[in-house]
């Protein structure tokens, strides 16, 4: 139980922090390394492990994957970023005064 504990945390630790600190992994390495982990010290079997798996989420993911790379393919990021950019300076541009009344007045 305590290794599992452990194991858990250690893969939630670089989950969030995006990388290892001193090593080449990033959030998906870190995943599949706490899962063979799990498997190499018998927390879960082989079996358990790959009935866990959820097909349904892996389809989204991959399709969302292939949604996004598409998006910054054709600008779409930079479109919305700079209309946002612009809508923001504008905003901030403005004195505020009892005629034009804004959201922080």
């Amino acid at each position: 139980m305590l290794t599992a504990f452990l194991i858990f945390l250690g893969t939630y630790l670089v989950l969030a922090i995006g990388r290892l600190p001193g090593f080449r992994v990033d959030r998906t390495g870190a995943a599949i390394i706490g899962a063979a982990l799990m498997i190499a010290f018998n927390v879960l079997t082989f079996e358990e492990a790959y009935a866990a798996i959820d097909y349904d989420t892996i389809i989204l993911l991959f399709g969302m994957m292939i949604v996004v790379a598409n998006l910054r393919l054709s600008g779409f990021f930079r479109a919305v970023a700079a209309w946002a950019v612009e809508r923001t300076s504008r905003a901030f541009s403005r004195p505020c005064s009892s005629t034009t009344p804004c959201a922080w007045c």
